[in-house]
């Protein structure tokens, strides 16, 4: 019987090679290695350390198809959990970085109405004036520089905008360049158009979300004075009331004589219904 020398199988096996591997490369079969495995000769790795490195060298693709789902239901979690943007986490974790302090120092002299870290969506603003619904973001050469970061800023720009929200990008490394007048003249120009009259937004409501940041929040509502969501057209009582087969139903009384002289059948064939709805009308 062929002697097998386990600890080269072992380090064989611990370099990311797998049960059939082995049987290849040392001409072992399955029973073997499965009483090595018994006696301690061979230790085997976890079923999710294999998975991980099976994964790692054949990573798998998604089609488009699940891409975009996944990208939907991402969206649509982030969009209902705020405060667990990867973003906001990781990037504001940090403290406001040295760009956004001199900014925001500049600012509060301005004596302009802004919010620092306001939340729109999933989108955190670094410095929002939600009267006048612009975005001012001081951007580093990351946002340049790397493509997945431009990317996703031009996804942020687009959804602001089709939002209403103008944004206004500066480029921190550009600033730095500028003269002392130079910087003067670009906050004169800046401040200007934050503050022209003929952009203002009437009555934005500004609301604590539970995280510590704030958030912007528009209100809708129906004719009836209810409040609604963005997008609907009434409110869900409004919205039952315009679907019934007979808007106007009559008095509990007027229903009660006509029962008494037509009966169950006969009052629903007089107002186009069934029996049972009959029945509905008087509860």
């Amino acid at each position: 019987m062929k002697k097998i020398d386990w600890e080269s199988v072992q380090r064989f096996y611990d370099s990311g090679n797998f049960w059939r591997d082995i049987m290849k490369e040392f001409g072992i079969s399955n029973g073997a290695i499965a009483k090595a495995k018994k006696r301690g000769d061979l230790v085997l790795r976890s079923k999710s350390k294999s998975m991980q490195i099976s994964l790692k060298n054949n990573p798998r693709k998604h089609t488009e198809e699940a891409k975009l789902k996944i990208s939907k239901a991402r969206i649509k979690y982030l969009t209902e959990h705020p405060d667990q943007v990867p973003y906001l986490l990781n990037h504001y974790s940090k403290g406001a970085s040295y760009p956004e302090k001199y900014f925001n120092r500049v600012l509060v002299k301005s004596g302009l109405n802004y919010e620092r870290y306001l939340q729109v969506g999933i989108y955190n603003l670094d410095f929002a004036f939600a009267e006048q619904m612009i975005n001012l973001e001081i951007d580093g050469n990351q946002h340049y520089d790397d493509d997945k970061i431009v990317k996703s800023n031009i996804r942020r720009d687009d959804w602001l905008k089709e939002n209403g929200w103008k944004i206004i990008r500066v480029r921190w490394s550009t600033y730095q360049k500028l003269s002392r007048e130079g910087k003067r003249v670009f906050f004169k120009n800046m401040l200007q158009s934050i503050s022209d009259e003929s952009i203002k937004y009437e009555n934005p409501e500004i609301v604590l979300l539970a995280s510590g940041m704030y958030q912007l929040k528009k209100r809708y509502y129906c004719g009836c004075g209810n409040e609604i969501v963005r997008g609907a057209n009434q409110c869900i009582k409004c919205s039952h009331h315009s679907q019934r087969k007979v808007i106007n139903r009559p008095a509990v009384v007027q229903l009660k004589d006509d029962i008494g002289t037509l009966g169950y059948l006969g009052t629903g064939r007089k107002y186009g219904v069934s029996d049972s709805t009959i029945r509905k009308w008087l509860k």
